[in-house]
């Protein structure tokens, strides 16, 4: 993949050839609201699961000069492509709304290449506990799984099936333990 020129060094390295980069976007956030730092915290939380699970070549980055309108999916692919991302997770914060946008560029092709999640919590204000629980925990974990899972659909394509299967499982673990059982997972193709 042919890398972009840039007049001024990249904040950060792109993958190599031998590794899955994970690159999120600062999220935009309206003016005048607290910024929830969103894209920190899924780092974080991924980066975390990760090293938890024993990931290797997964680097999870934030590209702190690029901010992406919610619908900006087409725009999305610039930067994972000049950073050879694998995948580009974006969004923003509108202070009673959360859009987060997931982009799988290595496999654009399958079911769950584009996926968005939006959490309105209209009662942020009398129930600002729940709001921060989205942010922190929610939010990140169904991003973990979701970069996990596309992780272990790029193994499968590349037909490093036993790496595959070891991934995924690793995304299903990675679910919290109080949500209810998933629907459709036998239905999945792996």
């Amino acid at each position: 993949m042919e890398l972009f020129a840039t007049a001024t060094p990249l904040p950060l390295t792109p993958a190599s050839d031998n590794e899955r980069l994970i690159l999120i976007a600062s999220f935009q956030y309206t003016e005048g609201i607290a910024n929830t730092d969103a894209h920190n915290e899924i780092r974080r939380t991924i980066r975390d699961t990760v090293t938890e699970l024993d990931i290797s070549n997964l680097r999870i980055e934030v590209e702190p000069n690029t901010r992406l309108a919610a619908e900006a999916q087409a725009e999305a692919k610039e930067p994972g492509e000049q950073y050879n991302a694998s995948m580009v997770v974006w969004g923003e914060d509108t202070g009673v709304r959360v859009t987060v946008n997931f982009l799988n560029l290595t496999e654009p092709d399958f079911d769950a290449a584009a996926v968005k999640i939006t959490e309105t919590e209209l009662a942020q204000l009398a129930n600002p506990s729940a709001y921060a629980s989205f942010i922190t925990t929610d939010l990140p974990a169904q991003l973990t799984f979701l970069s996990l899972f596309a992780v272990g659909q790029s193994y499968y394509v590349q037909e490093e099936y036993r790496e595959a299967v070891r991934i995924i499982e690793k995304a299903l673990a990675s679910l919290p333990s109080d949500m209810s059982p998933l629907e459709g997972v036998d239905d999945a193709y792996f």
